[in-house]
């Protein structure tokens, strides 16, 4: 038998330079592997100081310690059973004039501790301005209220007889696990008067929101909520509490505003809101602003996206486009700024005249 063929050919000796290609080449794969060990135990102890439960498993099963004090039952929120419907008396009267809201926007707006984009701002009037053509008048409220700056207003676009309501921990730091945001009751009660928001129309709680219950606001005679903003605790079990607790107690056609919903610096807040849509299917989302995203019943999302649509049309200049995009399988609104910064002039000109023309 032929057996050359089955021996090994003879090799050529390895070249210098082939020496150093390889060397180099098990250099940059030991490099690599050490990169990817590197991240995987970064990831490890980076995702050990986040919030993510939920966010990763979206898991379905009740939180034990979410606790929302009374019975609730996925399916019902912007039911309302437990507030009575406020009567609706056009037309409606805002608080704000054209001098307090010009002060606002000039001063206030820019100098008071807090954050807020001007197109969430504008976002909320619009949607004020919508819920009172529509009929759809209520109490309103923000938990987590810090100095104000959104809350003051979302009181002020009200009608005069839309009671306001206010929680946060203010002096109760001990229990701001997560340190977002250090609220003053003293500022923020200033602030409220300065507005022309008084004791009589308003309810301040200082209080953990997984401690709110609604008999506390039952029995301050408030009516449905047509509109609450969330920007308390921004770990996941609070933002789901807060959306719970806030859901129960919301008008047909109300409209939750749930603050760094996409700040990376804040996961629980995504992953509350995940775990809270995955049991809520009648919720979605109409508006994506700067910051705050807003929800409604899934029957009121189109009445919504086709009714900022049409005041978006009528300002005329193209100063504000109303965009679309999907997202939980909804078709949401964005509002963009078509000029790089637009003056206080304008935006007073645009803001107020859509909150007062309610015709």
């Amino acid at each position: 038998s032929n057996t050359r063929d089955y021996w090994p050919m003879p090799q050529a000796p390895i070249t210098s330079k082939q020496f150093h290609r390889n060397r180099h080449k098990m250099k940059s794969a030991s490099m690599l592997l050490c990169s990817v060990v590197l991240l995987i135990v970064w990831s490890i102890v980076f995702l050990s100081y986040l919030d993510l439960t939920g966010f990763i498993c979206m898991d379905t099963t009740p939180n034990p310690e979410v606790t929302t004090h009374t019975p609730y039952e996925p399916g019902t929120c912007g039911t309302n059973t437990d507030f009575p419907r406020q009567i609706y008396n056009p037309p409606v009267k805002p608080r704000f004039s054209t001098k307090t809201l010009s002060d606002f926007l000039s001063h206030s707006f820019h100098e008071w501790e807090g954050w807020l984009g001007r197109e969430d701002m504008f976002a909320m009037g619009l949607v004020t301005t919508i819920q009172h053509r529509m009929g759809i008048v209520g109490s309103i409220g923000e938990i987590g209220v810090h100095h104000g700056k959104f809350a003051i207003p979302i009181a002020m676009f009200a009608d005069k007889s839309e009671k306001f309501w206010a929680a946060d921990l203010f002096d109760m730091q001990e229990e701001n696990i997560d340190g977002s945001g250090k609220g003053d009751k003293d500022v923020f009660m200033t602030h409220l008067k300065e507005y022309g928001v008084g004791s009589d129309d308003s309810y301040v709680q200082s209080i953990n929101s997984m401690n709110l219950e609604t008999k506390q606001l039952k029995e301050q005679s408030f009516h449905g909520f047509r509109l609450i903003s969330i920007d308390g605790g921004h770990t996941h079990n609070i933002t789901l509490n807060d959306l719970v607790f806030a859901c129960r107690m919301l008008l047909p056609g109300g409209v939750l505003i749930l603050d760094d919903f996409v700040n990376t610096g804040w996961l629980g807040v995504a992953s509350g809101l995940f775990s809270f849509l995955n049991q809520e299917k009648k919720v979605g989302v109409f508006f994506w602003g700067t910051n705050k995203i807003f929800l409604t019943s899934s029957d009121s999302i189109d009445m919504y996206v086709k009714e900022l649509e049409l005041l978006g049309l009528c300002m005329g200049e193209r100063t504000f486009v109303l965009r679309y995009r999907k997202i939980f399988n909804d078709r949401v609104c964005t509002l963009d700024c078509c000029q790089e910064r637009m003056d206080d002039t304008m935006f007073l000109r645009l803001l107020g005249g859509n909150l007062t023309n309610l015709s």
